[in-house]
């Protein structure tokens, strides 16, 4: 039997008790041990420190790994979640997959969801900047959305529902859901709280000349800080560093430093409305007291003064055609103020989800079908606090809805299901909570029904409705009635405690009504953000929308007027209808998904580390439900697939594709796993416990290693074959072509000793007529000026010149018109053949296409072997290639050649061997300057980057162009360790940088992200500039090992690698006329275009109108004919 602290499953417990579960708890968080499990379900303690249980190796160690053969973490129901994804849940065939923190407020649910996010995202070995992103999204939400609490310095004031979306086991995006962040707190915190983080972080990290700019004071002054700044006196320095984490969070997440100015600008007209006072006078007439606080908030909100202060100090209304005004008493102006301030944060905080959601959402149109998600929630915990109003009412219903949602799949499906299926069973009691969710939910007497009902009448208050509740729910035994009957207090006994609520303020906030008018003065703000988020719609369940149609689908006629009728019919939905339909979709998510539940506890009520309160944690055990959890755990079946299910997963251990999914094949496959006793089978399905699973887990992880090994010798085996039979074709092919060669070269001696003979018998021959035989091979034969041609031949007629070719591009492209000019035939010298007398003429050359002349005699060209003549270096001939005086290459194949586009394809480097320069699909960018892979990273640097650099381009030593890997490896070749340069990758829109270390070369992928900041990929710091990430990388390590950037490495040689990265473009060099390139050595001339194709129409997407188009890009067809022409007009 195990000691004290050493059982990891509560459920193998021999005796389950509550005193036993507590005792096993408290010794295994003495020893520092925060983790247990019930067992598929994580129970974590708080600790209150870092224990170290966070590391890489801790991260790698949970890898794959089965449950069972390591301690219980928080990293095992990540990985358990991400190999259900991939491998698909037999239980229920449902590939999502969901984990479910639940607990107290203060149990470490935010820092659970932090770690469960990190580990998924470790788990898919992601390369792009993605995965860093979505890490970097919670630094943002807990700024704008935790504050500090009595019971938590870190408590979430809002829930969300993380989904990190999946394709091929890769995240491919993610989606947050927000649920009712707590507005009131703008305004109003209680004793001992604090307001948003944001207020504080902006106070301790803003520089004076920035405050100055958004008119900051002291923070000591500002009504809506009710508490003073406490964090700023007790850790000033922690709270300048969490400010610099949201910053650089905002600019690696993708947010503009124009939207973030605009941010902090509604921060601090927050701040500042709050000091707005407003008074009467005798005549009961509202003034403002300080007109330059007015003055001063619309300043900074770019509102008109005027129409701001008519906002706060009187309403319009409208009646029979005539306007009526109402002037506010001084507590409604103010309750004006605190909704206008108010609305703002909460729309602001609502605009920031939408940006995190729209840049964090996948770049790739993929159908749902392919995709697949882990979602992770973590919502409020349970609170019973000193003074308990509309916002706790809305947290504990949620967090009664999640222990409903435990109790439906632990008890209710799981003891159904065995009674379904006819196995025998002794259900499990259980607290069914479903009584209390009525008592909230239903309608139309319930308690969110009554409060909507009470909402409507103009003359309702507080104490009316609580005057109803009394009435309606007098006999329900969760409903208490306060002792004091004219209080506005009540008392909801829930499942986690008894808690009494203060109704004052019920109504108010669940209308969260702003007065007329308001949505119209902000959209008239010169702030763009400010005009942008009240432009913007509230939805049904609460969040704000800034796309009419986001899914792109067109409605119906007939759906459109349903929809403007039903929203004609209802009014604004009040907060806790809108709460009521978020928690509707999030049930819906959660029950489409397979659950994964971790359980966090708190050990003590004064946050210390260390401390164990048994009273308190044996609270928590009995609400949640853990005795009654651990037993069904130890008893029931937690894995129940179909026998279909279970036979099409593992089914292949058997070895036997013919197995029928039925009740014998099920027995098979399990005693082939060696799983022998402990499962049942039922109707239908088969009934295993938790453990089971991971055994027939662990025999298909073994099993595919001996497939694989099995593919290995059968792929070798049948590759081996294959390559005999190819060596086999290529020796017969390569002795038929040895044999033709030979018969080629004995019937080509026998053709020269042939005509040997004829000229040592034929006297009669000419010798001029002799070299023009050997001429027959194509050389170019040279002539005495002074022993002229027997007969000249005639001039062949002159050719008219081509005339050149205009291929527009079609008008739904946006590449504009390419201009091609077809070069002219270049006259070639007349050739003067002395004709024999008596003799036929000779044949005419191939190249020349004369026309024919039907007394001619075709002969076949004579097969010589000639000597070369001394001096006579310069030749051309036929299909082979030469070099002329210059070195160049020559390569005459017919001027009717049609491989146009064959130079540009050898052009292309042949290094491909560039691992971290995996092209990133970005729709946007690959769209704008698509084409092969080097143009485009050539057209991306030019229209974005250049700009930027190209003041300090001469004077970054570091800077190169377009070079493969291995060319900048060999510009290290020999450097120090240290040595870096960066260059523009070719098969991505970014950078690498390459460094030298101590063992090998290592290369880093830099990315520009949205906002136009550069950053290391998988790194957290992003840049305004390369020189900023250089000399950033200069004095911290660019990896996890250490590595720095020392020595630059730049040029070498008299060439730069980046002078065609930086040629043609519009504004470094001014446009040379077209008729400046037209004769160069010689070459052939571009015919200026037709006046059709110089009308004022943009030729280059990105040139001026009045801009000619840019001359092509000379391709080898071109370079062939000038080479041609140099020769020819050399000679």
């Amino acid at each position: 039997m195990a000691g004290a602290g050493e059982t990891e499953d509560l459920a193998t417990l021999p005796k389950l008790e509550e005193k036993i579960l507590l005792q096993e708890l408290k010794a295994r968080y003495e020893k520092n041990t925060i983790y247990t499990y019930i067992g598929d379900i994580l129970v974590a303690i708080n600790p209150y420190r870092d224990l170290g249980l966070y590391n890489k190796q801790t991260c790698d160690r949970y890898k794959g790994k089965r449950r069972s053969n390591l301690p219980p973490h928080i990293f095992a129901v990540s990985d358990a979640a991400y190999q259900s994804l991939i491998t698909g849940n037999a239980v229920s065939g449902k590939k999502n997959q969901c984990v479910v923190i639940s607990g107290e407020s203060g149990a470490g649910k935010t820092e659970s969801t932090k770690l469960i996010i990190k580990q998924v995202i470790e788990l898919c070995r992601g390369k792009s900047q993605l995965e860093q992103q979505i890490l970097q999204v919670n630094p943002i939400l807990e700024a704008f959305g935790n504050a500090q609490t009595v019971m938590n310095d870190n408590s979430s004031r809002f829930g969300k529902y993380i989904q990190l979306k999946f394709h091929d086991a890769k995240v491919k995006g993610a989606k947050i859901s927000e649920y009712l962040l707590e507005k009131s707190r703008v305004i109003f915190q209680n004793p001992k709280e604090e307001n948003f983080h944001i207020f504080y972080y902006m106070f301790a990290g803003l520089d004076q000349a920035r405050r100055e700019e958004l008119q900051l004071g002291a923070p000591e002054k500002y009504r809506y800080l009710g508490n003073g700044p406490c964090r700023l006196r007790t850790d000033p320095s922690g709270t300048q560093k969490s400010y610099e984490v949201l910053v650089n969070a905002l600019n690696l997440v993708g947010f503009l430093e124009e939207e973030q100015d605009d941010m902090f600008r509604i921060l601090a007209g927050v701040l500042n409305m709050g000091l707005i006072e407003v008074d009467t006078n005798e005549k009961e007439e509202p003034f403002v007291r300080d007109h330059d606080m007015l003055t001063k908030v619309a300043d900074i909100l770019g509102l008109e003064e005027n129409q701001l202060k008519n906002m706060l100090t009187f309403s319009t209304s409208r009646a029979s055609g005539e306007f009526f005004t109402r002037n506010y008493s001084k507590e409604k102006a103010h309750s004006v103020r605190d909704a206008l301030a108010k609305a703002l944060y909460g729309r602001l905080f609502s605009w920031i989800v939408n940006k995190v959601n729209q840049l964090l959402a996948p770049e790739e149109e993929l159908p749902a079908s392919a995709m697949t998600e882990i979602g992770i929630l973590d919502i409020f915990g349970f609170e019973n606090l000193g003074i308990n109003s509309f916002e706790q009412v809305c947290i504990n219903l949620a967090n009664e809805q999640l222990q409903h949602f435990f109790n439906q799949h632990i008890f209710t499906l799981e003891q159904a299901e065995y009674q379904l299926e006819g196995i025998d069973w002794t259900n499990v009691p259980f607290v069914n909570n479903q009584s209390l969710l009525d008592l909230f939910m239903t309608k139309p007497i319930g308690v969110l029904a009554l409060l909507d009902e009470e909402s409507l009448f103009p003359k309702g208050s507080d104490h009316s409705y609580v005057e109803k509740l009394n009435h309606n729910f007098t006999k329900t035994h969760h409903y208490i009635r306060a002792k004091v009957t004219t209080s506005n207090k009540f008392i909801i006994d829930h499942y986690a405690a008894r808690v009494e609520y203060d109704a004052t303020g019920f109504l108010e906030k669940n209308k969260d009504a702003l007065p007329l008018g308001a949505n119209q003065l902000f959209k008239t703000s010169t702030v763009e953000l400010i005009n942008l988020i009240f432009t913007g719609t509230i939805t049904r369940t609460g969040t704000l929308a800034l796309q009419f149609n986001l899914s792109g689908k067109k409605r119906s006629r007939k759906s459109i007027k349903k929809g403007r009728f039903k929203a004609n019919q209802n009014k604004k939905l009040t907060v806790g209808a809108q709460y009521k339909n978020s928690l509707q979709l999030l049930l819906e998510l959660l029950n489409r998904s397979n659950p994964h539940f971790v359980r966090c506890i708190k050990p003590n009520v004064t946050k210390e580390a260390g401390l164990f309160d048994d009273k308190f944690v044996m609270t928590q055990l009995r609400y949640t439900g853990m005795l009654e959890t651990t037993r069904i755990r130890k008893m029931g079946y937690a894995f129940r697939p179909s026998f279909g299910e279970f036979v099409e997963r593992y089914g292949v251990l058997t070895c036997n594709p013919d197995l029928s999914p039925d009740q014998d094949a099920c027995r098979v496959i399990l005693e082939r796993a060696g799983i022998e006793e402990g499962w049942l089978t039922g109707k239908t399905k088969v009934f295993l416990k938790y453990y089971h699973q991971d055994k027939l887990e662990a025999e298909m992880k073994a099993f595919a290693v001996k497939a694989v090994q099995g593919q290995k010798f059968i792929r070798g085996f049948l590759g081996r074959r294959a390559f005999a039979r190819v060596l086999a074709k290529y020796r017969r092919e390569q002795e038929d072509i040895n044999a033709f060669m030979l018969n080629l070269g004995r019937q080509s001696l026998d053709l020269s000793q042939q005509l040997n003979a004829v000229h040592q018998t034929d006297a009669h021959l000419p010798e001029k007529f002799l070299k023009l035989l050997a001429s027959s091979q194509g050389q170019l034969v040279t002539y005495d000026v002074n022993n002229p041609p027997l007969t000249p031949p005639p001039t062949p007629p002159p050719q008219p010149p081509t005339p050149p070719v205009y291929i527009p591009t079609p008008p739904q492209s946006p590449t504009p018109p390419v201009y091609i000019p077809t070069p002219p035939q270049s006259p070639t010298p007349p050739v003067f053949i002395p004709t024999p007398p008596n003799s036929p003429p000779p044949p005419p050359k191939l190249s020349d296409n004369p026309a024919p002349n039907p007394n001619m005699v075709p002969t076949p060209p004579l097969l010589l072997s000639y000597k070369e003549e001394e001096g006579n270096g310069d030749r051309i001939s036929d299909g082979t290639q030469g070099s002329n005086e210059e070195g160049e290459q020559v390569n005459e194949e017919g001027s009717d050649s049609d491989e146009t586009d064959s130079g540009e394809e050898e052009d292309e480097e042949d290094e491909v061997e560039i691992d971290e320069d995996v092209f990133v699909k970005k729709k946007t960018l690959r769209k704008t300057f698509g084409g092969r892979k080097g143009a485009a990273s050539k057209r991306w640097f030019q229209e974005t980057q250049y700009h930027g650099l190209k003041e300090s381009l001469p004077f970054l030593n570091w800077f190169h162009g377009i070079i493969t890997r291995r060319q900048a490896e060999k510009l290290l070749d020999g450097k120090p360790v240290g040595s870096f340069l960066i260059r523009v990758s070719e098969s991505r829109f970014g950078y690498s940088v390459s460094l030298k270390a101590h063992d090998r070369c290592k290369h880093f992928a830099v990315d520009q992200l949205r906002n136009k900041r550069y950053v290391v990929v998988g790194e957290e710091k992003s840049f305004k500039s390369l020189q900023e990430m250089v000399r950033y990388y200069r004095s911290n390590p660019i990896s996890p090992y250490g590595d720095k950037l020392k020595d630059p490495v730049g040029q070498e040689g008299d060439e730069c690698d980046y002078d065609d990265l930086i040629k043609g473009i519009p504004d470094r060099t001014p446009v040379v006329p077209r008729e400046s390139h037209q004769a160069e050595n010689n070459q052939f001339q571009f015919p200026p275009p037709p006046s059709e194709f110089l009308e004022p129409q943009p030729s280059h997407p990105h040139l001026p109108v009045d801009r000619p188009p840019p001359l092509p890009t000379r391709t080898k067809r071109q370079t062939k004919f000038r080479l041609l022409n140099r020769a020819v007009h050399r000679k």
